[in-house]
């Protein structure tokens, strides 16, 4: 949108007073939060003025990185709020992954009444592609 051609847009992004990042905790580090950072920095300069940021997680645990990453004031307010539920650990390990992965996590959907799932990768690419 920064540098699109459309004048209506053009127009727009001046008058932008607020931007909203959903998910934050998966742009702290790497090329995302560069890019999301450099991104409000234009806008920051289209718009002749600071912007107001709200950053929005339910697994971040140190705010302190998002207030360097987006580069906010030093008096952000934060709010949490701790949760407790109760986890019931599944340690599993498949041995032809390619192949059993989407049936296991089906399989887990169905049996605990799951809409939610927590998976650990042994890297950020495998993330991503199980993210993918």
């Amino acid at each position: 949108m920064l540098g699109s051609a459309n004048r209506e847009i053009r127009a727009f992004l001046p008058r932008v007073t607020m931007f909203v990042v959903d998910e934050v905790h998966q742009l702290t580090q790497g090329y995302r939060g560069r890019h999301l950072s450099y991104l409000v920095q234009r806008l920051e300069q289209r718009s002749q003025r600071r912007l107001q940021k709200i950053a929005l997680s339910a697994t971040l645990s140190g705010p302190r990185t998002i207030c360097d990453s987006l580069e906010l004031q030093p008096d952000a307010v934060w709010l949490s709020q701790a949760v407790q539920r109760p986890i019931q650990p599944h340690l599993v390990h498949l041995k032809r992954e390619p192949e059993e992965l989407v049936a296991f996590i089906n399989d887990l959907a169905q049996r605990f009444g799951a809409r939610k799932l927590l998976l650990f990768a042994n890297s950020r690419s495998h993330c991503d592609q199980l993210f993918a």
